[in-house]
């Protein structure tokens, strides 16, 4: 079986020239892909714009179509797909598609997107549902989400997120803490978009608290994030590329994943869990299901402020006391969320 997975990504030559800027490009195609070659599969990886040149759209025996919206360009290539019996399945890992929860968008209540806007997205997400075989989706909350439509889709698959498989050379044990975070401990808080800043802002109040009880630990906050509503000392960096992004995941003692609880982030994968727990860290994080549902060695999970205050001096405590169970979260993590077991069960749902 020959499978295609193509990317949606905006902007065609900058994806071309660094597809993994994009975080969802780098686990839901990259990874996804590479483990199938593993395994000794037929994979590969091009962009939705690809299609237009002839003879690309043509050979494959399912095309797999990362966040797909309708346009012209996707009308085109499934033109194609159908004239040549290919399969052809959606993948989504996160609520874009439904219009119900335009409102709870991060892009829409932090006003960076109109919601008229973000609706007519979402229609034009499900018209591309509509034309397809069948949808792949990073947790279970999705899955439901498309049993739940008007026309749900006949074929449902569930891909869960997993740890990457260019940190693999990593698994028995963390790199080497760069150089300007050694010596320290370090609390993390990775961030790809602005839009997750009322995330952080949070628990801030709690954070502070901590940090003033506990004066070794210093914050480090990653990606595109604000300052407003920070009250505590912090180092900022911009958005670290993927190739060493790892090595900046490992110099962490405690990660941090708060989330609004809006059904919107409820449908989020464990993702910030398994990138953490990988190296044996702890994520504290909101209690959304797929990080309840994540090992209880790799995350401590708080909804109210005084329960993000207990579980912070929690992890933080268990960082003084040397992180006993550092390696239990390391070896649960890897092998709950192995990239080579989900690509498995994926080609098993495909039919391959």
């Amino acid at each position: 079986m020959r499978l295609l997975f193509l990317s949606t990504a905006t902007g065609y030559l900058r994806h071309k020239l660094d597809p993994s800027r994009d975080p969802s490009y780098v686990y839901r195609i990259h990874n996804t892909a590479l483990a199938i070659r593993r395994l000794g599969g037929a994979a590969d990886m091009l962009h939705l714009s690809d299609m237009r040149i002839p003879g690309r759209a043509r050979g494959w025996d399912v095309v797999v179509i990362h966040r797909p919206a309708m346009s012209a360009s996707l009308a085109a290539a499934m033109e194609t797909f159908r004239r040549h019996k290919t399969l052809v399945f959606g993948d989504f890992d996160d609520l874009i598609f439904s219009p119900a929860q335009v409102a709870d968008r991060p892009s829409v209540r932090m006003g960076e997107k109109s919601p008229h806007v973000a609706l007519e997205r979402a229609q034009h997400h499900l018209e591309a549902i509509r034309e397809l075989d069948g949808v792949i989706a990073s947790t279970p909350v999705l899955i439901d989400a498309f049993a739940g439509l008007a026309n749900p889709p006949a074929r449902r698959v569930l891909l869960p997120n997993s740890w990457h498989l260019a940190w693999e050379p990593l698994r028995p044990a963390a790199p080497a803490r760069p150089a300007a975070l050694r010596g320290g401990k370090t609390v993390t808080y990775f961030s790809g978009t602005r839009t997750h800043d009322a995330d952080l802002t949070m628990i801030a109040a709690p954070l502070s608290a901590t940090l003033a009880e506990f004066p070794g630990f210093r914050v480090s906050l990653v990606g595109k994030v604000g300052r407003d509503g920070v009250p505590f000392e912090c180092s900022l960096t911009p958005k670290v590329p993927f190739a060493s992004y790892g090595q900046r995941v490992a110099a962490s003692s405690v990660n941090l994943a708060p989330l609004e609880d809006t059904r919107f982030n409820r449908a989020k994968s464990a993702l910030k869990i398994i990138e953490a727990g990988f190296f044996g860290i702890k994520t504290v994080c909101s209690p959304i299901p797929d990080y309840v549902d994540a090992p209880a060695s790799a995350r401590l999970l708080a909804s109210s402020p005084t329960q993000w205050r207990e579980a912070l001096r929690a992890a933080f405590q268990d960082v003084v006391n040397g992180c006993p169970e550092r390696d239990r979260v390391r070896q649960e993590i890897q092998e709950r969320y192995d990239p080579l077991t989900t690509a498995r069960r994926l080609l098993s749902d495909l039919g391959g």
